[in-house]
């Protein structure tokens, strides 16, 4: 995994980023994705759920299951794994683009 030190590069798509401080280590764990709309078109990319719901379960990373989930923004979702549901309850919302928390 690569470390960014500046802001520009904790901005660029799709990278690996490491927790700069306290508070984001606690909201996103060590290591977080950039959240942008490329990388949720990206089939296979992890990605923050940031609904209501999900909410109450932060630092949770859940993965589109196919390109059609993928591309549903902002719908609600079965759990398709024991796993899964575990982590996120029985449904649970894709991350809209529009709906970043920070």
């Amino acid at each position: 995994m690569e470390v960014f030190s500046s802001n520009k590069e904790r901005q660029m798509k799709g990278r690996w980023f490491r927790a700069q401080s306290n508070k984001e280590r606690q909201m996103k764990g060590r290591w977080f994705r950039a959240q942008s709309n490329k990388e949720r078109q990206m089939k296979g990319r992890w990605f923050r759920a940031q609904s209501n719901k999900e909410r109450q379960m932060k630092g949770r990373w859940f993965r589109a299951q196919s390109n059609k989930e993928r591309q549903m923004k902002g719908r609600w979702f079965r759990a398709q794994s024991n796993k899964e549901r575990q982590m996120k309850g029985r449904w649970f919302r894709a991350q809209r683009c529009d709906d970043r928390s920070n």
